[in-house]
């Protein structure tokens, strides 16, 4: 969680995309490491919100899983 919230704050010039993996279950004896990850999702980031608002997202993301 410390990592993600090394985010950039609100007043950074930071816009793109961000891309998410997450390990396939029945990849784990692929040879590669690479391919035991699969595609889940991808967001466009328009701008970034404050550490609170952050906080915030991620919370509700870990209890998800």
């Amino acid at each position: 969680m410390e990592i993600l919230m090394r985010l950039p704050s609100m007043s950074a010039e930071f816009k793109g995309w961000l891309f998410e993996y997450e390990f396939e279950e029945s990849l784990k004896d692929e040879p590669r490491l690479s391919r035991r990850w699969v595609f889940k999702e991808a967001r466009k980031i328009e701008e970034p919100g404050t550490v609170v608002e952050k906080k915030e997202v991620l919370v509700k993301l870990i209890a998800a899983y």
